[in-house]
């Protein structure tokens, strides 16, 4: 009984590692966007703050779900000089390179109040 309860502890606590390990989140602080490219047909996003993970920015591809939203997103933040904060899984890298590329998962732009104007 206890041989039984050890190897089904010991099946559990693998898969629970080998799950953890196919997807690893990754999450940046607010920043503005410093570059937004496109190349062979993807997209990549460059923050002032990329985290040490994904330190060469974020990438997406066009077929990825949610793509055109975080497109748009994107665009809107880049024109409106907002931060954004943006969460990406660092086990998914970008194949045209070796480097610490995540892909896109989701992204945030910061809310801000606005100004209270005086009146007149």
């Amino acid at each position: 009984m206890r041989a039984n309860l050890a190897m089904l502890l010991g099946c559990c606590a693998l898969a629970l590692t080998s799950s953890a390990a196919m997807s690893r989140v990754v999450e940046s602080g607010y920043g503005q966007i410093t570059d937004f490219d496109h190349y062979a047909g993807d997209t990549l996003v460059f923050l002032e703050n990329n985290p040490p993970e994904c330190d060469q920015g974020f990438w997406m591809r066009p077929n990825q779900a949610q793509f055109k939203a975080h497109l748009v997103e994107i665009e809107r933040a880049i024109h409106s000089h907002a931060r954004v904060k943006i969460t990406g899984d660092d086990q998914l890298r970008w194949s045209q390179t070796q480097d610490k590329r995540c892909r896109l998962e989701s992204i945030t732009m910061e809310e801000v109040s606005q100004p209270i104007t005086p009146s007149t």
